[in-house]
């Protein structure tokens, strides 16, 4: 389910803005400066299974250590995923 921020603030390893967007996986505990956007029920990408998510974290991984990315401990997909997006943005590559 997708969530729009309404109070500037800092969630699972990011910084969110007024209405910036959160896409949270079914049982998550969602803060009280998030408000659940209508019409969305589920969020691509959050239906995985607990192997799945193990597959896609160690991928992410070893995605980020070619990246030359120095992760904490406790990242997780979005956290990785996020990683990844901005040092390819920065490298000026989109592959």
């Amino acid at each position: 389910m997708e969530y729009r921020c309404i109070r500037k603030c800092y969630h699972k390893e990011r910084l969110f803005d007024v209405g910036d967007i959160m896409d949270a996986v079914p049982g998550e505990k969602v803060p009280h400066h998030f408000e659940a956007v209508e019409g969305t029920t589920k969020s691509v990408g959050t239906s995985h299974d607990a192997e799945d998510k193990d597959a896609i974290l160690e991928a992410l991984k070893a995605e980020a250590d070619v990246l030359g990315i120095e992760a904490k401990g406790n990242w997780g997909i979005n956290a990785y995923t996020k990683a990844i997006e901005k040092a390819k943005a920065d490298a000026g590559t989109t592959d």
